[in-house]
């Protein structure tokens, strides 16, 4: 494992790690690690603003054909430079040579880094924060642990209760109307991770996170989400699915 670039003029990418993803589908069903799908590549570049970014790059194994995905930066970025900076100090690392990944679970607000062994058997994990209550950030889980929390997290994300309007009281930023999972994962990686958190963002930085994120969300419109995930904070799911049905992909219909 190389360093980071420490010449803050040096912006060519750097660190390449492959992006693995779960469903929570496949958690509850008792599958861990024989069913997370490479579905990226992501290199770390230092942007003009000297700030950390990523880009991701897309891939389709079936083909083998790759596709820009975005350009991304935040506090998961940031805390996987400040892991990959200090994690050669790592008993383990130390001893053995390790393969980055990243494993990103976004239903159940999972993002770490995922150390498998380059010549061995021995793998542990590391998630970034934000992260689901059941996980500590930044803390060495060994890979056993990591999974039997894991799944945890996924029967408490499909366990929530669920109210007289059939919504889930949980922070499923899917819940809020123009947000599918690809722009709950991009929200996830810019660390709005809860109902709350988008309650607070503006919708000038949410159009920011969606244009680093691509040309397909560039027809998404954010005005109301902070609205939307206020009522949903505060609870109040009958104002919520009232404003819903006055909405079509986000906006006023």
């Amino acid at each position: 494992m190389t360093n980071v670039h420490p010449d803050p003029n040096d912006h060519s990418p750097h660190i390449p790690h492959k992006v693995y993803t779960m469903s929570i589908e496949d958690l509850l069903s008792g599958k861990r690690v024989e069913s997370a799908q490479h579905i990226a590549w992501r290199y770390v570049f230092r942007g003009d603003d000297q700030e950390y970014h990523v880009a991701e790059i897309s891939v389709n194994e079936a083909d083998n054909s790759h596709t820009f995905h975005h350009v991304n930066h935040g506090r998961h970025i940031d805390g996987f430079i400040a892991l990959y900076e200090q994690i050669h100090a790592h008993e383990s690392v130390l001893e053995r040579d390790y393969e980055i990944n990243l494993l990103r679970v976004p239903a159940c607000y999972v993002m770490a880094v995922w150390f498998k062994g380059a010549d061995h058997k021995h793998e542990f994990m590391v998630p970034l924060a934000p992260v689901h209550k059941k996980f500590e950030a930044g803390r060495h889980y060994e890979a056993d642990e990591f999974w039997d929390l894991l799944e945890a997290a996924a029967r408490d994300m499909a366990g929530s209760a669920v109210d007289d309007m059939g919504l889930k009281s949980t922070d499923d930023l899917t819940r809020i109307e123009g947000i599918g999972p690809q722009i709950a994962a991009l929200l996830m990686e810019a660390g709005i991770a809860t109902f709350a958190d988008l309650a607070l963002t503006k919708p000038a930085r949410l159009e920011k996170i969606l244009s680093a994120g691509g040309g397909r969300f560039n027809f998404s419109n954010p005005t109301t989400w902070p609205k939307q995930a206020n009522l949903a904070a505060l609870g109040k799911w009958q104002e919520l699915q009232e404003l819903q049905d006055e909405l079509k992909g986000g906006v006023p219909s």
